[in-house]
């Protein structure tokens, strides 16, 4: 039966309207062939209205369907649905879809979606199962660059999950996500939120993680994962790349908690780099827990600092680092500076080179007594380092090293803002400084070796100081104090002078000397020495007095001591032993 022009019918709660009809019917197949528009009317409850408009419209209602073709709009409640063509599946008295397939340009929104659940689906192809009732959306499949959209709070944007394939699940409501798969191309973004930052992850593969209410709590990643995530002003890319992700949502999938990330895993943002075989970050607090495997421990690096341990704690923000167990470091001089051990690799030597810059023009500084255009090494069993103000503590067995230069400490501080460094606990070190020759003015390095219970060493005053049973061994002889400064030159590691403080012991070049303080000048190789009395023994000839002034390899001593100075000549076995005890070993 073909009949032309305006066209209507009804069954039950079902109409239709349009222009020109085909019936056919034995298959009781019925075609509306120009501007179809379809009315399913209110159920007895008040629910299940539909209204569509399409192209064409056919019912076949043995088959109990309805198709649409051509621009098909359906608007049911607060629903909108959209697509190129599609098929709706009735129950048998025609009175409520079961299912729907949307074919091409597919689209379903939701108006007014409250926060929490599901806004919107879109995507080339979508097929949506109902419960019961005919209302309520039971299962959707999204196929071909897909995307769906959990509603945010008010006029707030909602959080995105796309992929080729989607496939969703809803609880009883019909609104909220309570299972959630995607294959191919998936993406998550989740819009900045008060101070939250805008994140997105990506992978191949996601699996949702319902919860105990049924709820979706967490998603699996898996497959080339990216996390980004844009923080700080201006806005800087935080990036966390791996094999695999494990997330935790807040309530209504409205932001990330956790994020556990598993193989292979690479963090960057601007200069800073970690790895490590799985990494936990609390993305509220951007902290980040780093653990290693049997073939690497994790590590830690940006521009002034590389930190390797078998657990790293990274506040990302500064950054932080707390590492334990194993920990070896490298502190990175700036790049590009100029400093005591030559000009920057591909820089021509300025005027000034090998001199320290001032201190107003240093963003970076390692120790004054060390190259500054080299590394300086660092192990210790934890460290606690926090870059915002450029300072790392070391604690257990501390060693610091570059060349030949060596601090051994129980807690190691490097101040990498000033160029002070503090050393505590068996303290043991070995200092390369320049000393010229009296003689011969030829400049060399020599070692000095030093223990104490503490080394402060304060880069402004070019000033090593050793306090608590402090003993020196270098060119100045072997010097034994409760306090011992050692004064480096501004320009560079020539050795000025030494400072001895309290029950002071100075053996040098078959002199023993003892007093309560000592002073020694190593340009005019002249030690000055006071005290209550002040004592030297040299070959069986005893002096002593306030105060003495004698000079390294000169048999020539000026003494000043209220006219008490005596000078006596004791025989072999009854002279003072002035012999010299065994030198600490150098710091290694």
């Amino acid at each position: 039966m073909r009949a032309p022009g305006p066209v209507t019918f009804s069954r039950a709660r079902l109409t239709g309207r349009g222009v020109g009809m085909t019936y056919d019917r034995n298959r009781d197949v019925l075609w509306i062939l120009n501007q179809a528009e379809i009315a399913l009317a209110p159920d007895e409850k008040g629910t299940g209205q539909l209204q569509a408009t399409a192209g064409k419209a056919g019912l076949a209602r043995k088959e109990n369907y309805l198709r649409l073709e051509q621009d098909v709009r359906i608007h049911r409640d607060n629903r909108r649905i959209q697509a190129d063509n599609t098929v709706g599946y009735l129950t048998e008295d025609e009175s409520h879809l079961t299912a729907l397939e949307l074919r091409g340009r597919s689209s379903i929104e939701t108006e007014a979606a409250p926060a929490g659940s599901l806004r919107s689906m879109r995507a080339r192809d979508i097929n949506v199962k109902y419960a019961e009732d005919g209302e309520r959306i039971e299962h959707a499949l999204l196929v071909g660059e897909s995307a769906i959209e959990i509603a945010g709070e008010g006029q707030k944007p909602g959080r995105r999950v796309a992929g080729e394939l989607l496939d969703v699940g809803l609880s009883a409501d019909g609104t909220t996500v309570t299972s959630l798969t995607g294959r191919q191309g998936v993406r998550l973004d989740f819009p900045a939120d008060g101070t939250a930052p805008p994140r997105s992850v990506t992978a191949v593969v996601l699996d949702g993680a319902p919860g105990r209410d049924g709820t979706l709590t967490g998603a699996r990643l898996t497959d080339n994962v990216e996390y980004r995530e844009l923080v700080g002003t201006p806005p800087v890319p935080r990036i966390v790349r791996a094999r695999a992700l494990d997330l935790k949502f807040t309530a209504g999938m409205a932001g990330i908690t956790d994020a556990r990330f598993t193989g292979n895993v690479r963090l960057e943002e601007g200069e800073l780099r970690a790895t490590a075989a799985a990494a936990t970050y609390g993305v509220d607090r951007g902290v980040m827990e780093l653990t290693g495997d049997s073939t690497a421990p994790p590590n830690v690096t940006d521009a002034r600092m590389r930190v390797d341990a078998r657990h790293i704690v990274l506040t990302v923000e500064g950054p932080k680092i707390v590492a334990k167990e194993a920990v070896r470091s490298e502190l990175r001089p700036e790049k590009g500076k100029e400093g005591r051990g030559g000009p920057a690799r591909g820089q021509k030597p300025s005027p000034q080179a090998g001199k320290r810059a001032p201190a107003a023009d240093e963003e970076l500084k390692v120790p004054g007594f060390l190259a500054d255009d080299q590394p300086v090494n660092v192990t210790a069993d934890g460290l606690d380092y926090d870059g915002s103000i450029s300072r790392a503590v070391y604690t257990g067995n501390g060693r610091l090293w570059q060349g030949e230069s060596v601090v051994l400490g129980d807690t190691i501080i490097v101040d990498s803002r000033s160029g002070n460094l503090k050393a505590e606990g068996s303290v043991r070190s070995t200092l390369m400084v320049q000393q010229t020759d009296a003689k011969t003015k030829e400049v060399k390095k020599v070692p000095t070796i030093a223990t104490a219970r503490v080394l402060d060493y304060d880069d402004q005053a070019r000033r090593a100081t050793y306090t608590t049973d402090a003993r020196l061994n270098g060119p100045q002889g072997d010097l034994v104090a409760l306090k011992i400064e050692l004064y480096l030159g501004m320009d560079d590691n020539e050795l000025e002078r030494v400072e001895g403080y309290e029950a002071v012991t100075l053996r040098e070049s078959g002199r023993t000397a003892t007093g309560d303080r000592l002073s020694y000048l190593a340009a005019d190789e002249q030690y000055d020495m006071t005290g209550i009395p002040v004592r030297i023994v040299e070959q069986c000839r005893e002096t002593t007095g306030r105060t003495l002034t004698f000079y390294k390899a000169v048999d020539r001593i000026l003494v000043d001591g209220q006219q008490i100075t005596r000078t006596r000549t004791k025989s072999g076995g009854n002279c003072p032993d002035a012999s010299r005890p065994s030198a600490p070993a150098a710091a290694r």
